[in-house]
C-alpha cells in the first residue's frame, strides 16, 4: 500500500529557495512530499483556514511578518500543525524563544540538507502526534481522577455519615441500658417492698400463732390458733405465687404468647380493675422466646399506661401476623395525649416505658407505632419481621375473649 504523501505548507518569500527546497523534497527515497508554496504570511494563513496540511515549514523572515510574531500568528491560527523553522536567521535565543513557542524544529537555511529537512517535518509531525495523544491521556486521567476523588469524598462522606450513626447509635444504646438498669433496680425495690409489707407480715404473724399454739393448752383454742396459721400459710403460697407469675409467668413459656396475653388480662382485670378484651391469633405466636418476653413485656407496659393515664375501664390487645409480621395491638378510647410529649417517651415508674419499647424493638428490626391526640383514645402497634419470630406451625385461631374478675 502506498503510503500518503506529507501534506507540506512552504512559507518562503524567495521563489527561488521554495522551488529548490520543493525540487530537493521530491528526490527523498523514504519520504514523499506534497508542497504548496505561500509567499507571505497573510497568504499561508488564508490557506491554512481553507485546507488541512501535516505541517508548516515558515520563514521567520516574511514581507508581512518577522519573527516571534510570525511565530505566534501562525499558532493561533492552525494551533494544531505542527511548525517548523526554516530560516536564514542564525540567532540562538531566537531559536530557543521558538521553541518555547511550540515549534517542533528550527533549521538554519545552508546547514541543512533535504534529508535533514525531510527527517526534521517527519519528526515534527511524530512529536505532535504524540504531544496530542499526551495531552488527551491526560485529560483522561484527569477525568479518571476527578471521578476517583469525587468516590472518595462520596465514600467519606458515607462513612462519616455511618460513624455519626453509629455514635447516635450507640448513644441510644447507652440510654437504653440506663434504663433497663434503673427499670431492674425499680422492679427490686417494688418486689422487696412486696414481700416487707404483705409475705413478711404474713410470716411473722405465723410464726406468733405458732409460738403461742405452743403454749395453749386448751383443744379449742388450738384449733382455733392452728386454722388461723393454715389461713396465714394459704395467704402466703398466694403472696408467692402471685410474685412469681408477676416476675416470669409460666404460661408465656409453656403455652406461647397468645395465652400468656390472656393472663395477662385477667391479672390486670384482679390488679387494677382495667378490663381487657384479648384478641389472639396461634399462628402469631412468635417462635423464638427472646421475642415472646419482650412482646410480653411491652404489651404490659402499654396496659400499665392505660391504667395510669388514659382514664378508662376498657382496653383491647390483638395478637395477628400479616404477611411480613407479627403484630400486637393495643389500643383504648381514652383520654389520649400528643405523642410528641416527652412525659410518655421515658421509663415510666413500673416499666420500661415507650422509649426503652422502642429501642429494644429496633435491636430485632422491629417497630412501635403510636397513635394517638388528645381526647382521640390512643392506639400502639408493635411489629416485629416474620423471619426474627421464626413463627410456629399451628394454624388455630383462638376465639375473642372477655377477661374479667
Amino acid at each position: 500500500m502506498t503510503t500518503p504523501a506529507i501534506r507540506v505548507l512552504l512559507v518562503e518569500d524567495s521563489a527561488s529557495d521554495a522551488e529548490l527546497l520543493q525540487e530537493n523534497l521530491q528526490g527523498v527515497g523514504f519520504e514523499r512530499f506534497d508542497v504548496t508554496h505561500a509567499e507571505r504570511l497573510d497568504e499561508a494563513l488564508d490557506l491554512l483556514r481553507k485546507q488541512a496540511f501535516d505541517v508548516v515549514l515558515l520563514d521567520l523572515s516574511l514581507p508581512d511578518s518577522c519573527g516571534l510574531d510570525t511565530l505566534q500568528r501562525t499558532r493561533r491560527e492552525a494551533p494544531g500543525v505542527p511548525l517548523v523553522v526554516l530560516t536564514g536567521q542564525s540567532d540562538q535565543m531566537l531559536a530557543i524563544e521558538a521553541v518555547r513557542h511550540g515549534v517542533q524544529d528550527y533549521l538554519i537555511k545552508g546547514q541543512a540538507d533535504e534529508r535533514q529537512i525531510a527527517r526534521a517535518i517527519r519528526y515534527a509531525i511524530e512529536r505532535q502526534r504524540l504531544e496530542k495523544e499526551l495531552r488527551r491521556s491526560e485529560k483522561r486521567y484527569r477525568r479518571l481522577a476527578d471521578r476517583l476523588e469525587r468516590r472518595v469524598e462520596e465514600r467519606t462522606s458515607d462513612l462519616r455519615r455511618a460513624l455519626q450513626a453509629l455514635e447516635q447509635r450507640t448513644e441510644q444504646l447507652r440510654s437504653l441500658a440506663a434504663e433497663l438498669g434503673q427499670a431492674e433496680e425499680r422492679e427490686r425495690r417494688r418486689l422487696a417492698q412486696a414481700i416487707h409489707d404483705h409475705l413478711q407480715q404474713l410470716l411473722v404473724a405465723a410464726k406468733l400463732y405458732i409460738q403461742r399454739l405452743s403454749r395453749e393448752a386448751n383443744p379449742d383454742t388450738s384449733r382455733q390458733i392452728a386454722g388461723e396459721i393454715e389461713q396465714l400459710l394459704s395467704e402466703s403460697i398466694d403472696a408467692t405465687r402471685s410474685l412469681t407469675f408477676e416476675l416470669s409467668p409460666p404460661v408465656l413459656y409453656d403455652r406461647g404468647l397468645g395465652p400468656a396475653l390472656e393472663w395477662l388480662g385477667d391479672w390486670v382485670k384482679s390488679k387494677h380493675g382495667l378490663t381487657v378484651t384479648v384478641r389472639a391469633d396461634e399462628q402469631a405466636d412468635p417462635g423464638s422466646q427472646d421475642v415472646r418476653i419482650l412482646l410480653f413485656q411491652a404489651t404490659r407496659e402499654l396496659l400499665f399506661n392505660v391504667v395510669k393515664h388514659a382514664q378508662v375501664s376498657k382496653a383491647e390487645v390483638s395478637l395477628s401476623r400479616t404477611k411480613d409480621e407479627v403484630q400486637i395491638v393495643v389500643s383504648d378510647q381514652g383520654v389520649g395525649f400528643n405523642p410528641g410529649d416527652g412525659r410518655f417517651g421515658r421509663a415510666s415508674c413500673n416499666g420500661f416505658g415507650l422509649f426503652s419499647i422502642r429501642e429494644r424493638l429496633e435491636l430485632i428490626r422491629g417497630t412501635i407505632l403510636v397513635e394517638s391526640s388528645p381526647g382521640s383514645g390512643s392506639r400502639f402497634t408493635l411489629a416485629v419481621p416474620i423471619k426474627i419470630t421464626r413463627p410456629v406451625s399451628s394454624a388455630r385461631s383462638r376465639a375473642t375473649r372477655t377477661a374479667s374478675a
